[in-house]
């Protein structure tokens, strides 16, 4: 039996790109059920992660090494049952990951690590811009980035660059094989073939596809904040220069900013020329981007009906979204989300999540869905975004995101007589009072 693959590197370098290419090979698919699928399991770095190298004497007792022995046997035998491929190989594409590769290539000597790497101020830009970036970022808005945010940003790329350089260098090993995210815009085909030639595999034309039809997990989808980015999102392009002009409009914003640049160089220098990397920033810019065509699919409406002036508390309200499909689509699915004055989501759902089965769009043709759901909030102004995908696959996978439309419509809540919600919710609850002495207390009450 074939040892697991291994996926890790920085954090917005293409490791989800590389493990959704990956999982379509036949031999590589994930079992189905929900959580199976997930990308980042994270089971081996959590167990790593507590073994801290500074206690050296217990890292070297003959007992420790037996423990790590068979904890790892374990994890590798529960992932093997639990998120295998038929012929029991799985993927592990957490991106901390790298930060164990001793560990791992030591404790599993039949894995093959793949290590990804993207250029530091490429990188950068895209953490500081990830819709999970408030654990570096204070506030949202390219324009609000601080040098110390971009330190942190810059201190998770060069830990990942520093092993990734000894990957380079041999010093790990033949197990490892270390791959540029660029390659994957301009060699998809190619970097398919050599990384299921190092894992393996036969070549099968769905891993080279999925690199080359779409962008996943991206910073920067379009028509849309960052902020509300979704994960495992696919942004379909058709053919190489829709790709490569994609990737060009994220640099083109990028290289605007040169504070974002030069703090880049300044930190990571050493690692981004010993990597190739050119500083973006002395770089002259290409050709002008192509525009990419007309989107799959469309919202063309998005309404609150009946159209009044406000709604009373319990009063239902219908979210009304009209769809369109430019081309043909399956498995179209329709979403939405409330906010409240301040943008919080409160509350929305999706057809996919309620096993509401729409039907296959043929292109030129268009479909309605109403959401109604009682006005059970307080007083107040609310907007309604919606979305319109692509999804068949639990986990949402395979989720392609055809348009998305924030904060289009609106409805107010008026005060009603009788039934104040001064909560952001009136969830209805059964109230059930009893008449007793006090030495009767009903049972399970104190």
């Amino acid at each position: 039996m074939q040892g697991p693959i291994f996926i890790g590197g920085a954090p917005r370098s293409g490791t989800t790109a590389l493990w959704n290419a990956l999982t379509k090979h036949p031999n590589l698919t994930p079992r189905e059920g929900y959580g199976r699928t997930d990308k980042e399991l994270w089971f081996f770095a959590e167990f790593f992660a507590g073994r801290t190298k500074r206690d050296i004497g217990r890292r070297t007792h003959p007992l420790d090494l037996e423990y790590a022995h068979d904890a790892v046997q374990f994890i590798d035998g529960f992932m093997r049952w639990h998120t295998a491929a038929p012929n029991g190989r799985y993927i592990a594409a957490l991106v901390d990951n790298i930060l164990y590769a001793e560990e791992i290539l030591t404790q599993l000597p039949q894995t093959k690590m793949l290590m990804m790497v993207r250029h530091p101020q490429e990188n950068v830009w895209s953490l500081l811009n990830a819709f999970f970036s408030g654990f570096i970022r204070k506030a949202k808005g390219a324009d609000l980035i601080t040098d110390e945010e971009i330190g942190k940003a810059v201190e998770i790329w060069r830990e990942r660059a520093a092993i990734v350089l000894r990957a380079l260098a041999g010093e790990l090993g033949p197990r490892v094989m270390v791959v540029r995210q660029e390659r994957f815009i301009l060699e998809p085909e190619a970097v398919s073939r050599e990384m299921l030639e190092f894992v393996g595999e036969p070549y099968h034309p769905a891993v080279a596809a999925a690199l080359a039809d779409g962008v996943i997990n991206t910073s920067f989808p379009p028509d849309k904040e960052p902020s509300e980015k979704s994960f495992m999102e696919v942004v379909p392009v058709n053919g190489a220069g829709q790709r490569e002009a994609f990737f060009a409009r994220s640099r083109a914003e990028l290289v605007a900013h040169p504070r974002v640049c030069a703090v880049v160089r300044d930190l990571a220098g050493s690692e981004m020329r010993q990597l190739g990397y050119p500083d973006l920033a002395e770089v002259s810019p290409g050709s002008a981007p192509v525009q990419a065509k007309a989107r799959a699919g469309e919202i063309v409406q998005i309404s609150v009906v009946p159209a009044k002036q406000s709604f009373a508390i319990d009063d239902i309200v219908t979210v009304r979204v009209v769809v369109q499909a430019n081309q043909d689509i399956s498995h179209p699915s329709v979403s939405y989300v409330v906010h409240d004055e301040l943008g919080e989501r409160l509350f929305g759902t999706t057809t996919f999540d309620e096993q509401v089965q729409l039907p296959d769009m043929p292109a030129g043709t268009q479909l309605t869905v109403e959401f109604a759901f009682p006005a059970k909030v307080r007083v107040g102004e609310y907007k309604v975004s919606a979305s319109f995908n692509s999804v068949s696959l639990p986990g949402y996978v395979d989720n392609v995101l055809h348009h998305q439309r924030e904060n289009a419509a609106t409805f107010k809540i008026h005060y009603t007589e009788g039934r104040p919600v001064h909560y952001r919710f009136l969830i209805p609850a059964e109230i059930r009072a009893h008449s007793h002495h006090a030495a009767d207390v009903p049972q399970g009450t104190t």
